[in-house]
């Protein structure tokens, strides 16, 4: 049986960040990070870090490039005390995936301390999204929610998820009044609704929705792009117990569940696409009438009145929901409408941009956009140039 070469991990890191792997020793680097506890990784840019700090012709660039990945690997650690096990592992693995992208693409960070003006060579530089909303209450006030909350929770009052006042709001018991929850481009908030069912919203995205659900069905209106962890609710006593449907009403759709997850991509002018995670749901059609219903790891796509479904990759069209941007299986211009809402863009001549092989991989969506950019001129025929909030394409 053939043996794998082994190699020195840190030698080979070395190697790999001034440029000198060969093919073979890439592809051993590559199984290293993949396999490899995040501490492991750590610790080897910490090394690095040192041997940088005592080397007089460290390259300026391979030193920004390490003080970016130690960065991006100490957050990964920092939000994840508790012990390594494969979950925790699966949830940090795309950071640390990241980096090797990165690094293998040489991008590095300019800018140091507290700087905010950002510049690539692209040109001035873009932050990505953050937590951004506006609620918007029936008697027409609206309020601008905090940057450093993710979400609220409605209920007799509306607070934030660490249970803090939103406002002065304070809901009647009996109210069932209208709220609406709206996030801009670059923008991205969750909400617990008063059912106990949790809604993520994607940028440029409205719910609206009841700030007390009443009656025989649970409804709530969706335009943009949301993820919906659906509780079920039982109505009656005794054998006469019902479970209470919760609909979600689209531009020309509406979703019936009982109780499951699955995300919703409705933008005006695009294809309706439902995607199903756990349980159950129905599909209506409001022009053609057709009702599809949808299992696990199925996709509804509705176009011109009608639905169409078939097998899909949930996590690629959920995994914004995680803080990631994923290339793999999407196409350009799928990936461009991703970049303009997340970062709050406009592309300029992207139309007809033609792929030089298949989109592969995933990005953290933390990452500022000259490192979206430099990632996908690997896979376009294109070069790219920032102007304010203007991406130009060049070819």
């Amino acid at each position: 049986m053939e043996r794998k070469p082994q190699y020195d991990k840190r030698t080979l890191f070395g190697k790999f960040l001034d440029g000198r792997c060969n093919e073979e020793e890439m592809r051993w680097l590559l199984d290293y990070f993949a396999d490899a506890e995040t501490g492991d990784l750590d610790r080897l840019v910490r090394q690095a870090l040192e041997e940088a700090a005592t080397d007089d012709v460290i390259s300026p660039e391979r030193k920004a490039i390490l003080d970016g990945v130690h960065m991006r690997l100490s957050a990964a650690i920092g939000n994840s005390r508790q012990p390594a096990s494969p979950p925790i592992i699966r949830r940090i693995w795309p950071y640390a995936a990241a980096i090797v992208v990165m690094l293998s693409l040489g991008i590095y960070w300019l800018g140091t301390g507290e700087d905010t003006h950002l510049v690539s060579r692209y040109g001035d530089d873009v932050q990505p999204g953050t937590n951004r909303a506006t609620l918007a209450f029936a008697d027409g006030r609206s309020i601008d929610l905090s940057e450093t909350q993710q979400g609220i929770i409605v209920g007799e009052e509306v607070t934030y998820l660490d249970g803090s006042s939103v406002s002065e709001y304070a809901g009647n018991r009996s109210t069932i009044a209208e709220q609406r929850l709206t996030t801009p481009k670059g923008g991205t908030y969750s909400v617990t609704l008063s059912d106990g069912t949790k809604v993520w919203l994607n940028a440029a995205s409205t719910l609206l929705y009841p700030a007390r659900f009443s009656g025989a069905e649970r409804i709530v209106t969706l335009e943009g792009e949301a993820f919906f962890d659906v509780k079920q609710q039982l109505q009656g006593t005794g054998d006469n117990k019902r479970k209470i449907p919760f609909k979600v009403i689209t531009n020309g759709q509406t979703v019936e569940v009982l109780g499951t997850t699955f995300g919703i991509s409705a933008y005006p002018n695009e294809e309706t696409k439902t995607t199903l995670v756990e349980g159950a749901v129905r599909l209506h059609s409001d022009a053609g009438g057709s009702v599809v219903s949808l299992t696990p790891g199925e996709q509804g796509i509705l176009a011109a009145g009608s639905i169409a479904k078939h097998e899909v990759n949930v996590s690629t069209h959920t995994a914004w929901k995680d803080g990631l941007i994923v290339l793999k299986g999407a196409s350009v211009s799928t990936v461009i409408k991703q970049i303009e809402r997340w970062y709050d863009v406009e592309f300029v001549g992207a139309t007809g941009l033609a792929v030089s092989g298949a989109l592969s991989g995933e990005l953290p969506r933390g990452i500022r956009l000259s490192e979206i950019l430099q990632a996908l001129e690997m896979h376009v025929d294109a070069t790219f140039k920032i102007d304010g909030r203007r991406v130009f394409v060049e070819r």
